[in-house]
This record gives structure tokens, sequence and C-alpha cells, in this order.
């Protein structure tokens, strides 16, 4: 099928092009589209996986993995900051938010170090051996794929009832299937309906509320916090409480609307 080995490829280039970074380019951003471009291949490799009899995904995924996992470390420290950022003063946390930024830079020390010929070496060669078996990939399999993807989305949703760890798992199926969806198969025409675009974004954002909302009440449980501080961090807790509640209500608004109309279709 036209479209997969190109796709490939400008995951390998993007991916190398982010690693080439100097230190001092290493933005928030840059560790952000990093994690991304590995979670789009993860994805595209999960596509291959379905399609093809003997292609082991983990196995072709694993030379990304240290680094990927390694820049999650320093990414989740930087969403925090953000977070705390956006919802204290500075004048709140000094020396938690100090603690912080001494961990980051002790993470992204350790993240530099596994930048190595090897390591990208191992990244190419896994992304090379890939391409020659993509000839045997066709539109009918795409969309094979795409199918039972949204059929276990549907699953994921009527098994639980969208507790906090059930949407964190929903936010991955989504991810994979919109990055094969909407990057991959461009063009392969799926007779099924998609979710509202607001519903990963949406998604999204819950879980920033809900992470900030946990960290928040680790910081608050643990010694040394002035009690002054504490009073003022659980007024704003509820604030974010709130929001990520209004977030939620809509979620469940959301997939339960698209499953009974799924349900109807079929």
């Amino acid at each position: 099928m036209k479209g997969l080995k190109k796709h490939l490829l400008n995951r390998e280039i993007a991916i190398k092009h982010i690693l080439e970074k100097p230190a001092s380019s290493f933005t928030p951003a840059a560790f952000h589209k990093l994690r991304v471009e590995i979670k789009r291949l993860n994805a595209f490799f999960e596509l291959v996986e379905f399609s093809l009899k003997g292609f082991n995904r983990n196995k072709a995924i694993k030379p990304f993995k240290q680094i990927f996992r390694q820049a999650g470390k320093v990414r989740e420290i930087q969403v925090e900051e953000a977070l705390l950022k956006k919802y204290l003063t500075s004048s709140l946390l000094v020396g938690y938010r100090k603690d912080l930024r001494l961990q980051k830079s002790k993470e992204r020390t350790t993240f530099y170090k596994l930048i190595n010929e090897s390591a990208t070496g191992r990244m190419r060669k896994s992304i090379h051996k890939t391409i020659p078996m993509l000839a045997e990939i066709d539109k009918k399999k795409v969309n094979s794929y795409l199918k039972e993807k949204r059929n276990r989305i549907f699953k994921h949703l009527i098994q639980y009832e969208l507790k906090p760890v059930q949407i964190h798992d929903l936010r991955k199926l989504f991810k994979s299937y919109y990055y094969n969806k909407d990057l991959v198969v461009k063009g392969v025409q799926n007779p099924t309906l998609d979710w509202p675009a607001e519903l990963p974004e949406l998604l999204g954002r819950w879980h920033d509320s809900y992470v900030i909302s946990m960290k928040l009440d680790q910081v608050i449980t643990s010694a040394g916090i002035d009690p002054e501080e504490i009073i003022h961090i659980q007024k704003i807790m509820g604030i974010i409480s709130s929001e990520s509640e209004t977030k939620l209500r809509r979620i469940k608004e959301i997939v339960s609307a698209s499953y009974r109309y799924d349900e109807l279709k079929l």
C-alpha cells in the first residue's frame, strides 16, 4: 500500500532530527515532540503486527523504549512545573519547586547519556528491517485494523464506568487509533463514524487536571509544608476538582452518545 514506507521513513527522519539537537535546544516542546513521534512509530508497528503474521511489535520498538522512558521522566517534571505555574502563585511551594528543578536536571543528564551512535544505529536497523514487509499490507488490512481498533475502544467503554485509570487507558487507545487513521492511511475510506474531534483533546485536558490534583494531594500530606500554604492549595484543588468533574461529565456524554449511534448503525 502506497504511503506506508514514506510514513515510516518520516518517523525515522523526525526522531533523528530531534535527537541531533544540542542540549541547549532540547526545550519542553522537543521532549514532547520526541515522545509523540515514538508513540506514532509504536502505533505504526502495531498496525504492521496486526497485518502481518510473524512481525513482533515489541521487538521492533525495543531500541526506542529506553530513550522514550527517560524522555518521559523529564517530560513529567516539565508538565508538573507548567501546571504548578498555571494554578499556583510563585510564592507557594518554593522548596518543592526547587527540588523539581534539581530532579529535572538529573533526569536530563541521564537522557543525554543514552543518545549515542550505538542507540541510533539500533533504531535505524529496526525501521529499515520493517520496510520490505510493508509491501504485503493493503487497504483491506488497514481498514480491518481500524475496525478492530474501534471495536476495542467501544468494548473498553462499556466495561468500565470511566474511572481515572480507565480514562488513561482510553486516551492511549484513541491516540493509537488516530495516529494510524489520520497519518498513515490518508485516503482510505472508513465507513464507520469517528468520535467528535473534541473527545481526544478533552481526555488530555482531563488527564492534566487529574495529574495536578494527585500531585498537590501528595504535596500537602508531606512534611514541611506551611499550614497557611496548605489551606490555600486546598482551595485551588477544589477549583481543579470542579473543572475535572465538568470535563468528566462531558466525556461520558460524548462516549455514551457515540456508542448508542454505533449500535444503531450496526
